[in-house]
């Protein structure tokens, strides 16, 4: 595993490492204010509406310069496009899809941080020349596993739970039979989360 371990566990281990998270970005600034402000475990009162207007992930500067490591990318259900805002303003080439705008009534997204066209994963036959970037599939659905239907690229950045709440068993399943595991790195997490980054490389086919 890339980089130091971020884990809620470790967070919870070790309070000094929420002061490593400052000053990166405006989430992980709310995220360590409200470890470090609300007790426990009142603070989890606090991840919904944050979730909604930011990211359902922690994004931080290693995990931000290991996808802006598989650019050009194209991220599919990216809500109000926190993390690909965030790697926009790093120079980072990268396009950005979702079937929904955010508004007040959306559960998964309710800001709007960048442009985010409309799409569904039938667009990304489009892209070929991308890396494909998932960040929080949503959970027994099936757009994670349309969208490996879809897009015939080489790098599929994953942010999610693996095989727990994030994308679904088919998309899992897809996922490791036609790619291969090449990087992974630790992300802070909401308590009794378990998302991480992962980068998997699409097998050379078969014959």
């Amino acid at each position: 595993m890339s980089g130091p371990a971020l884990d809620w566990r470790s967070l919870l281990r070790d309070p000094s490492l929420f002061d490593t998270l400052r000053g990166q970005n405006a989430y992980l600034d709310e995220f360590v204010r409200v470890h470090q402000q609300i007790d426990w475990p009142k603070h989890l009162d606090e991840r919904p509406s944050l979730v909604q207007r930011y990211s359902w992930a922690l994004p931080t500067d290693a995990a931000l310069d290991m996808v802006a490591r598989y650019a050009p990318l194209v991220e599919m259900g990216a809500g109000g496009g926190y993390w690909t805002h965030l790697l926009r303003e790093r120079g980072v080439d990268i396009l950005a899809y979702d079937r929904e705008r955010p508004h007040d009534e959306n559960y998964f997204s309710r800001h709007q941080w960048t442009q985010v066209d409309d799409g569904t994963p039938r667009v990304l036959r489009e892209h070929p020349d991308r890396s494909l970037f998932l960040c929080w599939p949503p959970s027994r659905s099936a757009m994670a596993t349309n969208c490996l239907k879809n897009w015939r690229g080489q790098h599929v950045v994953h942010v999610g739970e693996w095989r727990i709440s994030t994308g679904s068993p088919g998309f899992h399943d897809r996922l490791e039979a036609g790619f291969e595991l090449v990087d992974k790195l630790s992300i802070p997490q909401w308590e009794g989360m378990y998302d991480m980054l992962t980068v998997w490389r699409r097998k050379p086919a078969a014959g």
